[in-house]
């Protein structure tokens, strides 16, 4: 071949091996609407095991009058099993920020309309700051045990608010995902 074909040709395929790399590489940082519902079911996971599946939510009571109350030991609860069963509530959203990690950054999907960008866009931010409040709930459980804090009052109002922010965005979140297509 000649110099300027020989070159031309050279250049098409480079083009067209390089273009194929980069496709193959969107398509994986896409975000399949599978990937869409499994995050999904797993705030719903953690939604239950904070609300419904505890059998302590009384009917029509606010989120944060809940809170308030299930981070209490219940009637004859020791103090010890109450400390199990909220470390248990904070494993649930733990996993829950883990199985999501992949919706904290807004991704390429095929769906680029208007309301799915923003729903995908809402999703990535409450995700992204789920950690972080799965995070500091973890450290005020690890210092309350080390401490005498964890049997008063106080301590309780203000770990329920904590909850209570934290499973706010799990609902944020799922609410979004819910609406999100891939």
């Amino acid at each position: 071949m000649a110099g300027p074909l020989r070159f031309a040709v050279l250049l098409a395929l480079q083009v067209l091996v390089c273009g194929r790399v980069s496709a193959e590489a969107d398509r994986a940082q896409r975000l399949s609407q599978r990937k869409i519902n499994e995050m999904a079911a797993a705030l719903e996971t953690a939604r239950l095991a904070l609300i419904e599946d505890t059998g302590l939510r009384r009917p029509g009571e606010p989120l944060a009058a809940y809170f308030d109350r299930v981070i209490q030991p219940q009637a004859g609860e020791p103090l010890v099993a109450c400390a199990l069963r909220v470390q248990g509530y904070i494993d649930s959203l733990s996993r829950a920020a883990d199985a999501t990690a992949a919706g904290r950054h807004l991704v390429a999907v095929d769906h680029t309309g208007t309301a799915n960008r923003l729903s995908l866009r809402r999703a990535a931010q409450a995700l992204s700051l789920l950690p972080v409040r799965v995070d500091k709930l973890k450290r005020a459980a690890r210092h309350a045990s080390q401490t005498s804090h964890f049997g008063t009052v106080s301590y309780h109002h203000w770990l329920g608010a904590q909850f209570n922010e934290t499973l706010e965005l799990v609902l944020a979140a799922y609410s979004a995902l819910r609406d999100a297509r891939s």
